[in-house]
């Protein structure tokens, strides 16, 4: 189901024990699905790249992903033991995460600097146009409790301070440092709760343990429930740098 094309033109000179190679690649992708994942659908996608001896240039380039932007560009330095990365993404309403409860999408300006092993992931993403949506289901009033099913009841454990997520190397050892903002509040709508939250979030530490500061704010929320209505004026999500997952 995928649709583009791929060119390419190179150069080739000075001698077999010390060459020279100059020449582009161009990628255009009318679409490329991407199954079984929240970002599935990529299209219009216009990737450039440049070699110029011991530099790969990316010229901006950009795609559509599933309704929003993104723009890459910078370089990629090959002279030496390992790349050295000097990368620019731009992301215009780009989905950031979608799952059955939420959709998150986000403005973002991010850098990626530094030698391949030890990368430095830097910027801001500002969340716009997100939503949190739950229907819920009420157990009837005067239905026995035996035949309602037992709810699946998280864990509340301490997070481990090791690796938050399984991320293969290098990457698990590139460095963050990232601010998480809401431009938009991400609402919060159901068949029960209304409401919005405003996030306020700085991310440093590495890709597989991240260490979060700042807390979510949950703000004018309104649960309809059986003969009462729950109000919830303001609430604090905090996180803690020493316990990502809690």
């Amino acid at each position: 189901k995928a649709e583009g094309t791929f060119t390419t033109e190179f150069h080739l000179t000075g001698t077999p024990a010390e060459p020279n190679i100059n020449g582009t690649a161009n990628i255009d992708l009318k679409r490329f699905p991407l199954a079984n994942t929240p970002y599935r659908n990529v299209r219009d996608a216009n990737i450039r790249l440049r070699l110029e001896g011991k530099r790969i240039i990316v010229e901006p380039s950009s795609a559509l992903v599933s309704g929003g932007k993104f723009t890459l560009g910078g370089e990629v330095g090959i002279d030496g033991k390992e790349p050295l990365l000097d990368l620019r993404l731009t992301a215009d309403h780009a989905l950031l995460w979608r799952n059955d409860s939420f959709v998150l999408r986000t403005n973002s300006n991010l850098s990626l600097t530094g030698p391949w092993k030890t990368a430095r992931l830097s910027g801001s993403l500002s969340l716009v146009e997100s939503l949190y949506y739950k229907d819920i289901e009420i157990i009837p009033i005067g239905v026995p409790t035996t035949s309602a099913p037992k709810p699946k009841l998280p864990t509340i454990d301490q997070a481990k301070v090791s690796k938050a997520y399984d991320i293969p190397a290098p990457f698990d050892a590139w460095t963050l440092d990232l601010t998480l903002k809401t431009a938009d509040p991400i609402l919060i709508r159901g068949n029960v709760a209304t409401g919005e939250i405003t996030a306020d979030v700085r991310i440093d530490g590495t890709l597989a343990v991240p260490r979060p500061s700042g807390s979510f704010l949950i703000k004018k929320a309104v649960a309809d429930l059986p003969f009462s209505k729950l109000t919830v004026k303001n609430a604090s999500v905090i996180l803690q740098p020493d316990a990502p997952l809690d």
